[in-house]
């Protein structure tokens, strides 16, 4: 996948990926600067936020989307795949450096590589989204995620990098801990952990469980609790598709009827479709809880 232009040096320049205040992709690094209190756009808090944590658990697909995504649109398509893999490295000994330095020695990264692999068999009467026709710059992207991720995997098996391969389920924590990614699904992994909270790449805003709900795909689903079964029938624009809106409408209107709210637990949720007027919908969404 070399360059075509030859005007391109095949080198990744720090102007032309890097613009946060942390030498990572702009995307990561607000992430961070969230995290110690430097973020603009966030007003930093007393005490800041690192100090409520032990770990970030970081996903690498992101790491490696954030990359792409910091590069100058007319150059994301010129580089060759092992220049991305090679920024991608310095960021796995990078953000170590970071968190070490700016917390004092109390955040860790724990990095994790998610395969998706089982999404079928975990998940068997969710719409899962389709490969479709993807326009170039798309299909790059993943060629390039695809082309990094290997590499990366071949490394962490040989025991050369520091990175837990996981399917779905993702490693366990042992002290309260902030995850940055850019897929629901690894919420999942969290969802009895309340010592997780979720901080989104490009904003820094942090989540805490009860903000995860805005992960779903629509809106006005603040009385939907984040789960795996709102997951599949909402959808996430990412791996799930969701039903159908005219069921997604009605269990909204049914979920406000009724006071849900991000506590509500499929047991509650099950019993009260008992009385819910549509069949096929109450039978969709029994099917999931």
């Amino acid at each position: 996948m070399q360059s075509n232009n030859p005007n391109i040096d095949d080198q990744l320049e720090h102007q032309e990926v890097f613009h946060g205040k942390y030498a990572v992709s702009i995307g990561t690094s607000l992430a961070f600067e969230t995290l110690f209190g430097i973020n603009d756009l966030i007003p930093p808090t007393n005490p800041l936020p690192f100090t409520r944590y032990g770990y970030v658990i970081i996903n690498v697909r992101t790491l490696i989307r954030n990359i792409y995504g910091a590069v100058a649109k007319e150059l994301k398509t010129e580089y060759p795949a092992p220049k991305y893999l090679e920024k991608t490295m310095e960021e796995l000994l990078t953000i170590p450096a970071i968190l070490e330095n700016q917390s004092g020695g109390r955040l860790e990264p724990l990095f994790f590589i998610p395969t998706y692999r089982g999404l079928s068999k975990e998940f068997p009467h969710a719409i899962l989204k389709q490969s479709g026709k993807k326009a170039y710059g798309r299909q790059h992207q993943e060629a390039i995620e695809q082309y990094c991720i290997a590499q990366l995997t071949s490394k962490s098996v040989a025991g050369e990098l520091p990175i837990h391969i996981a399917d779905i389920r993702l490693p366990e924590v042992d002290k309260p801990s902030v995850i940055v990614t850019h897929q629901p699904i690894d919420l999942l992994s969290y969802l009895t952990d309340k010592t997780v909270d979720l901080i989104e790449s490009h904003t820094g805003v942090i989540k805490d469980r009860n903000k995860w709900y805005t992960k779903l795909n629509g809106k006005g689903l603040e009385r939907i609790p984040f789960a795996k079964w709102s997951l599949q029938f909402f959808g996430d624009g990412k791996l799930f598709t969701g039903y159908p809106p005219k069921y997604r409408s009605a269990i909204i209107s049914f979920a406000e009827a009724n006071k849900w709210n991000q506590t509500t637990t499929p047991d509650l949720i099950r019993m009260q479709l008992r009385r819910f007027p549509d069949q096929e919908i109450a039978n969709a969404l029994k099917k999931l809880l």
